[in-house]
């Protein structure tokens, strides 16, 4: 059985899939009415790189994650660059769904504009690693 035929799957917790490596593209997206997605994966430079949103600093997966419109908790792997974070926290969607930020390896910017995230209503976490 194809993973994208649980056409009416409404949470997906992929939190404890550490070794998680490759999610295909457009699997996330083809669960139209999830409510829930989590995953905390810590991604690699050795992950496939064809045909998975992994890849990057998450940009796929976050292009996927707009299309579910019934999305009310989020968790997503590490943001690694600020204009990855700026373009994640102006989506609406994900301004009101995101418990849990994770941001790595931030180095752009010396300081760290808290603001940037004041919209973020449910943000109940955040975890700042090799920042600064």
């Amino acid at each position: 059985m194809e993973l994208k035929s649980l056409t009416n799957l409404k949470m997906l917790d992929l939190s404890y899939t550490y070794d998680l490596r490759k999610i295909p593209s457009h699997l996330i997206s083809s669960f139209s009415k999830l409510q829930i997605f989590r995953t905390w994966c810590t991604t690699s430079g050795d992950n496939p790189k064809e045909d998975n949103v992994l890849n990057g600093d998450n940009e796929n997966l976050i292009e996927e994650l707009k299309s579910l419109r019934h999305l009310n908790i989020l968790t997503i792997p590490p943001i690694k660059s600020l204009f990855a974070l700026e373009r994640f926290v102006s989506f609406h969607l994900f301004q009101c769904c995101t418990q849990a930020l994770h941001l790595r390896h931030l180095r752009e910017s010396n300081v760290f504009n808290v603001l940037c995230l004041e919209n973020m209503e449910r943000l109940e976490t955040l975890y700042f690693e090799g920042c600064g």
